[in-house]
């Protein structure tokens, strides 16, 4: 029987949290590969449980809900500890480094111990690349015959990057997993067959205090500054029965917390989300539900947030961006701020408000005023919500890229790590990393009083 190992790599950043981050594509790529017969295995290099890890490293701190912090350690530990990339960077950010994941002589046991045909791996953020290419470096050593093939966002984004740097054989672009029939074909492995599956392969070491859902893929909307679409090109309606199943298996499984994963879990909510919600609050009243990606604030109702309530959602989350009407003009078209005040009554009235109701603000686009945000700040100050301050981070290949190229004093083009919004890769005399600590500051004051 062939075998298929997948990966979900460690993750190199200057700080990172546990918001639900779970390899929901890769496992619905590996349900793709046993329904063709494959026998496989999966390496989460983020497992916070791991033991041997833990009694080297301090054990993460962990919250009920299933979010936390994963295992860290410093970059001097690393194989990439003297890369001049990696110092230019901290030097840049005035702070350290960090590699966030098991230890990669657990990894490398592991993949001993599987001895796989054919691997694959998941990518996330652009600027995480350095987790892509450490386990790359590893397989290398241990299996340098096995073809290695990686999709997910900065695979699909930055394809060249990816082979040239990382090493990757092959790159899955926008979740085209047939694009991988020709090597298989080469390999002499079995071809895939049919779809990958709309949900992935339940593995309960995974999905344990917390579940994932997404209901709809993609995104109908266009925005300038978003990278939703060339993940995901056409936006494709969920089938509620069917996410209700999947969402009842992981209950009886024991899981009580769950997070959606859809990036426009609103559009036709009438025949998707809300006779999801209806099934949830009849046959299982005892669950708590999170939003980490934004809703769309127009297209809230008051049937839509009733039920949200009555199901069990613990926070909402939107994606406000700005208060200045032009910039929705100019950038995304999302809501006119008519609707933004409606819907935080509604919100409100439904008991979201306080830390269960968080506003997205963005800054440090290219061009934009520190005092746009702060603008916004004070506009929003009467509100009883929290704000969170999304520092724009440049994607390759969206609408603002090229402006990003034009302003930005770091070499994006060439090194991935500066696309991180830690350093406010755009940064510039109306906008510098003082006012981003300042606006901060602002941000986290009480509002409400």
């Amino acid at each position: 029987m062939a075998k298929a190992l997948f990966i979900n790599p460690p993750i190199y950043d200057f700080a990172l949290f546990d918001l639900f981050l779970k390899p929901y594509g890769l496992l619905r790529v590996e349900s793709l590969f046993v329904e063709n017969g494959y026998e496989t295995e999966f390496i989460n290099c983020l497992d916070y449980k791991d033991l041997q890890t833990a009694s080297k490293l301090s054990s993460p701190k962990r919250k009920s809900n299933g979010t936390g912090k994963f295992f860290r350690d410093d970059i001097e530990n690393s194989i990439f500890a003297d890369s001049p990339s990696i110092l230019f960077a901290q030097t840049q950010a005035e702070r350290k480094l960090h590699r966030y994941g098991i230890l990669a002589s657990e990894i490398s046991r592991r993949i001993k111990e599987f001895s796989p045909d054919i691997i694959l791996i998941t990518t996330g953020m652009t600027y995480w690349y350095l987790g892509v290419k450490e386990t790359i470096s590893i397989i290398r050593e241990i299996l340098p015959g096995v073809p290695i093939v990686c999709g997910g966002i900065y695979a699909s984004l930055m394809a060249d990057h990816c082979k040239d740097v990382c090493g990757a054989d092959f790159v899955v672009q926008s979740n085209q997993v047939d694009q991988i029939n020709p090597l298989l074909d080469k390999l002499t492995l079995p071809k895939l067959k049919g779809p990958v599956p709309e949900f992935p392969l339940f593995r309960p070491e995974i999905f344990d205090a917390a579940g994932i859902l997404r209901l709809n893929q993609g995104c109908p909307n266009r925005c300038d500054y978003c990278a939703s679409s060339l993940i995901s090109p056409r936006f494709e309606k969920g089938n509620h029965e069917e996410s209700f199943r999947f969402f009842s298996k992981m209950y009886e499984a024991g899981i009580r917390n769950f997070a959606f994963y859809d990036d426009a879990i609103l559009v036709d909510a009438r025949n998707i989300f809300v006779p999801f919600l209806k099934k949830v609050i009849s046959n299982y009243p005892d669950v708590n539900f999170y939003t980490p990606n934004a809703m769309h604030i127009k297209l809230l109702t008051e049937e839509i947030v009733s039920l949200m309530a009555a199901a069990g959602f613990r926070e909402v989350r939107l994606g406000f961006e700005s208060y200045d009407e032009d910039f929705h003009e100019k950038y995304d078209h999302k809501f006119k701020f008519v609707d933004f005040v409606s819907s935080i009554d509604l919100l409100n009235k439904y008991g979201f408000c306080g830390s269960a109701l968080r506003l997205y603000t963005l800054a440090g686009l290219p061009g934009q005023r520190a005092e746009e945000v702060a603008s916004t700040l004070e506009k929003v100050r009467g509100l009883d919500a929290r704000i969170s301050i999304a520092e724009y981070s440049p994607v390759p290949r969206t609408a603002l890229w090229e402006k990003s190229l034009e302003i930005s004093k770091f070499p994006l083009a060439s090194e991935p790590l500066f696309h991180n919004n830690s350093f406010l890769p755009l940064q510039w005399e109306g906008f510098t990393l003082s006012d981003l600590a300042e606006l901060k500051r602002i941000s986290h004051r009480p509002f409400i009083g």
